[in-house]
């Protein structure tokens, strides 16, 4: 492994972003107490190379602007989000079900949502599972604490 690739793995592993700032410049954010002095001196030894792997190529292919009609044949599709995604239509799976996310809740309307144990949607923000969650976690408890019975089984 390269000096570069070491210190790129190293920055992802604490949590340290590495991004290029001006012509000759790396700009470093760290979380507090990732940045040691011997990972610091690394930076600066292998900065050009840095600055070279983290820099776009410049000859990369430039976007093609969309056309107009070039995408009328896409289907829309609607979110859980709320948000919209688009897929060709060669995409398509005939054997999947289309299921329509529930409404956002009326008071708040959030799309945080949990369904409850008979189906009804629920909304995280206004009714938290406080029962489900405890109803959950008692038969985890259990589950856990039953003891194992072997079947046996009575012959003649």
């Amino acid at each position: 492994m390269s000096a570069v690739a070491e210190i790129l793995a190293d920055c992802d592993t604490y949590g340290i972003q590495l991004l290029p700032a001006g012509d000759d410049g790396l700009s470093i954010d760290a979380p507090r107490g990732a940045l040691t002095p011997h990972l610091m001196e690394r930076l600066k030894a292998n900065k050009r190379e840095l600055l070279a792997t983290l820099r776009p190529e410049v000859d990369d292919p430039p976007i093609k602007p969309i056309v107009d009609g070039q995408f009328d044949h896409w289907i829309r599709l609607r979110r859980t989000d709320g948000g919209t995604s688009w897929i060709h239509p060669d995409h398509v799976v005939d054997d999947l079900e289309v299921i329509d996310p529930p409404d956002p809740c009326p008071e708040c309307g959030s799309l945080l949502l949990w369904q409850s144990i008979v189906g009804n949607w629920r909304c995280q923000r206004c009714d938290p599972p406080k029962t489900a969650k405890r109803l959950h976690d008692v038969a985890k408890r259990l589950k856990m604490t039953a003891p194992h019975r072997a079947r046996r089984t009575i012959g003649n």
